[in-house]
């Protein structure tokens, strides 16, 4: 099994994996939870997806 071969086996596995877990486990719960004690923020691209400590 040459190294090419071997890290197409990983990647492969490794998505498979990661699309098990996302079918498991409901995202959009968890992310409703996290945004109640922190507020989002943008980033340079305009993004939202960076958390930060919200401050009262």
């Amino acid at each position: 099994m040459s190294f090419s071969e071997f890290d197409v086996i990983l990647h492969t596995w490794k998505g498979n994996f990661l699309n098990q877990i996302d079918q498991l486990i409901d995202s959009n719960s968890i992310e409703k939870a996290i945004a109640v004690h922190y507020a989002t923020v943008c980033d340079a691209a305009g993004a939202s997806d960076v958390f930060e400590v919200a401050v009262a």
